[in-house]
């Protein structure tokens, strides 16, 4: 039986017909759905390029296939797009098919139609809340408030149609978006035993100055590095000596990099650009003093859980699943640089609450253990199969 997945990631193909990634989404993220399928086809917008982006990985191979549709880049090119789209999804998706969709993204809605006609089932991985993913500060056009309000709808809709949902938090998105099928409640972030730190930190002897560290992608502003920028203005008007790395790309970044002018802070500032090989983010992990993902927007963030894993401090926002994994005094709001700045210096300025900090974040970071989750995870994709099973055979005796 083939799985179908949709994501919202945009891909690129060579003219040798490889599938490439620029970040997210490679070979082996794919590779985890064959445990129960073991084919599995990704419907995705892709574009044709003539050689792979740098520092690209490789998205395809043995049993991952690409099922491309119309390229397209925002809201207006996706209703332009609207009817060519459609098309190529119901072409892609056959009758006896598993279907997933990784949500919230436009492209479900399209399907929505057809596999109600045919009566097949289909799952759902939530990842994140419309209403905070098209919060004020993420994108620039008018039109955000409508966004947000027919995504917030339309998930809504696809999860109570889902015969199977998966939510990567415990809580927080299971009650705004509720479904009528089977629920699950785990992390995509998956941590290998060598991955997590065997004990705390102790606060460094050797600092300032203080070394912050975000990781993210600079494709929108939904993350919050220009709230970070700011913070680290007030720092060093404050008389703090703070350094900053930013590890992400994306069509954000050279106005990032022009606020950082703006403001002043670009000598100790570094846009370090994404990196493909991990053990270049570990040893920014391990150099770091302090983690900070200031979201306006996240599911469940996988470099947040990655640094804590570590035994780093780490800063975000009350945003998603975020407050299901750090305490509430290391949160600070969505968009307020100041708070931020406060709550950064509190931190590097006290080394009993900064121990205590990294002691939380390695006991959290063990619920992400490989082990436990992959379970989870494959228990998820065996219901996905038995549902789609069971509409086979029901299609069959009619």
């Amino acid at each position: 039986m083939n799985l179908c997945v949709t994501t919202q990631h945009r891909f690129d193909r060579t003219p040798d017909g490889a599938f490439w990634t620029d970040s997210a989404f490679p070979y082996a993220f794919w590779n985890r759905y064959r445990e129960e399928f073991p084919e599995v086809r990704v419907l995705a917008r892709v574009r044709d390029v003539p050689m792979p982006p740098p520092r690209a990985a490789r998205s395809d191979g043995p049993g991952v296939t690409f099922a491309p549709v119309p390229y397209y880049v925002g809201p207006w090119a996706f209703m332009l797009n609207r009817g060519n789209v459609r098309t190529a999804m119901r072409r892609a998706i056959g009758p006896y098919d598993a279907v997933l969709f990784r949500v919230p993204a436009p492209l479900p809605a399209l399907c929505l139609d057809f596999l109600s006609r045919r009566g097949q089932p289909f799952g759902v991985e939530v990842l994140g809340d419309p209403i905070d993913l098209f919060s004020p500060g993420t994108y620039t056009t008018p039109a955000l408030p409508l966004i947000r309000f027919l995504t917030w709808l339309e998930l809504r809709r696809i999860c109570r149609r889902a015969a199977v949902a998966a939510y990567v938090t415990r809580e927080a998105l299971q009650r705004r978006y509720p479904t009528k099928g089977v629920s699950f409640g785990y992390s995509d972030v998956s941590l290998a035993e060598g991955e997590l730190a065997c004990r705390p930190r102790k606060f460094p002897g050797n600092v300032p100055p203080f070394r912050l560290l975000f990781v993210g992608s600079l494709h929108h502003r939904q993350k919050g590095p220009d709230v970070l920028l700011r913070a680290v203005r007030d720092l060093q008007l404050a008389g703090l000596d703070i350094s900053i790395t930013i590890v992400g790309d994306g069509p954000e970044r050279p106005g990032l990099e022009g606020l950082a002018g703006e403001l002043g802070i670009t000598a100790c500032v570094r846009f370090a650009g994404t990196f493909s090989e991990r053990r270049m983010i570990m040893e920014l992990l391990r150099e770091a003093h302090l983690f900070v993902l200031p979201s306006r927007a996240e599911g469940l963030p996988k470099a947040l859980v990655e640094a804590m894993a570590t035994g780093l401090p780490c800063l975000s926002t009350p945003v998603g699943g975020i407050p299901e994994i750090l305490e509430a005094e290391d949160l600070v709001p969505a968009g307020d640089h100041e708070a931020l700045a406060r709550a950064i210096e509190r931190c590097l300025v006290n080394p009993a609450r900064w121990e205590d900090m990294s002691r939380r974040n390695v006991s959290t970071a063990r619920r992400f253990t490989s082990t436990h989750l992959n379970t989870l995870h494959h228990e998820f994709l065996r219901e996905l199969h038995r549902q789609t099973v069971a509409h086979g055979e029901r299609a069959l005796r009619n």
